[in-house]
């Protein structure tokens, strides 16, 4: 039986932020939050709110994930609905050190939306070596993998933020999204629908500009080259370019932040990249490995509506990375492209079908194998059936449509093609 405990209000021992409400209901959910932190102690207190939107289907227990080691002062419902801590063992592979927090909600509770207050304090814990978050002196990382912040994008979707943060005056606080300086503080916020609430800490920071469009490239860094850096952009405006003309403009600016961590790779949120690992005496050398890896970070601008944890995810990872190498057959010809589509086929011998496939459950490698490489190999088989041109127009379709779920994409694909093409993609989908 699961071990639960219901929560006490208890005075908060920090000063009550001042979260701006919305002035009025919105279809996206909203985080307002104050944040402070200590790095070298590994200490955070946060208090906001979270206002679901209205899309938000209310079910009887609405939740969230938040870290285990954060000692919880108050969260309600409607100011008054205490919530309910489950303390068993995390059930989300991507959150192994998180907790359940939890509202049961009456019938007439359902039929409202009410703003979740909440207000916690402690010491975040140790993630596995390969995750990419981190909070120490030298570099810090808070995002979902924490989650340092209540998190549930299976149950509330996307959504928009502002957080108001408080460090020491040695660091400089950044992250992905709109960045204002104030006296004590700096506020980090997004108007643009996303699935994370990115922080970054640092004391040695650098940032590096440039005009793409109406928009702006912005690049933190530590060290790294002017002549770096100039190439870096140019290869990520060249991917961003070639994506906004074949899935449709994306109408932000981009941030990436290049990560003082060696292990966690990368990942992407909307709104820019988080990389690791740019080695400035290998980049020249390994042009095609590195324009790849920004191509499928960068495609993750378009392909991030499914969900991550369900059999989905094909949608967001098999599209970004046979994006990548699209984006590689059109920089550097078809012979690296049909060595990276030959390597991938050589790889999924023995894998299970995309369709139904446990991705909450699977191992890392077999995970990477069916999503990485398989997904890639169909869809190269899909593009050989309906011809290049039909296959980019299917490909600003599903953007467009912010394709979550595969059955929406059978259906646009029906439409773009034909029913038989349809069909024969859901079959090997099912059996491959």
């Amino acid at each position: 039986m699961k071990n639960l405990l219901l929560l006490l209000i208890i005075p908060v021992f920090f000063h009550a932020c001042n979260p701006q409400e919305k002035s009025k209901e919105s279809p996206i959910s909203h985080y307002d939050i104050r944040l402070q932190v200590n790095p070298a102690k590994r200490y955070i207190k946060v208090e906001g709110t979270f206002t679901p939107g209205t899309s938000t289907h209310l079910q009887d227990s609405i939740g969230f994930y938040l870290d285990k080691n954060l000692t919880v002062h108050s969260f309600t419902f409607d100011n008054s609905l205490q919530a309910i801590i489950d303390t068993a063992k995390s059930d989300n592979r991507f959150l192994p050190n998180a907790h359940k927090i939890y509202f049961q909600l009456s019938d007439e509770q359902k039929n409202k939306l009410s703003t979740v207050h909440f207000s916690y304090e402690g010491t975040l814990s140790k993630l596995p070596k390969l995750a990419g978050n981190r909070i120490g002196e030298e570099w810090t990382e808070l995002g979902l993998y924490y989650p340092w912040f209540p998190f549930n994008f299976e149950q509330y979707g996307t959504f928009t933020y502002s957080v108001e943060v408080e460090t020491s005056d040695d660091y400089a606080v950044f992250g992905i999204g709109n960045i204002a300086e104030q006296k004590v503080s700096t506020v980090l916020s997004s108007s643009l629908p996303t699935n994370d609430i990115v922080v970054c800490m640092a004391k040695d920071i650098d940032i590096f500009k440039r005009p793409v469009g109406n928009h702006q490239l912005k690049i933190f860094h530590s060290g790294l080259s002017d002549s770096l850096l100039i190439r870096m952009s140019k290869d990520v405006t060249n991917a961003l370019s070639q994506f906004n003309q074949w899935f449709g403009n994306v109408d932000t600016d981009v941030s990436i932040i290049e990560t003082q961590r060696i292990s966690g790779g990368g990942y992407a949120r909307n709104g820019g990249l988080v990389l690791s690992g740019i080695d400035p005496e290998k980049y020249g050398k390994r042009i095609v490995y590195y324009n790849r890896f920004f191509a499928h970070e960068m495609a993750h601008l378009w392909w991030n509506k499914a969900l991550a944890t369900s059999w989905h995810d094909w949608l967001n990872e098999s599209f970004a990375e046979y994006s990548s190498l699209m984006f590689l057959r059109e920089q550097f010809g078809e012979e690296i492209f049909d060595k990276y589509i030959s390597h991938k086929s050589q790889a999924i011998e023995g894998t299970p079908p995309i369709w139904d496939f446990d991705r909450n459950g699977a191992e890392y490698e077999v995970a990477y194998q069916v999503l990485y490489n398989k997904g890639p190999v169909l869809l190269k088989e899909l593009e050989d059936r309906i011809g290049s041109k039909t296959f980019y127009r299917l490909c600003h379709k599903i953007a467009d449509a912010d394709v979550s779920e595969t059955k929406h994409f059978l259906t646009i694909l029906a439409e773009v093609s034909n029913v038989q093409a349809s069909e024969w993609f859901k079959k090997i989908l099912q059996t491959r």
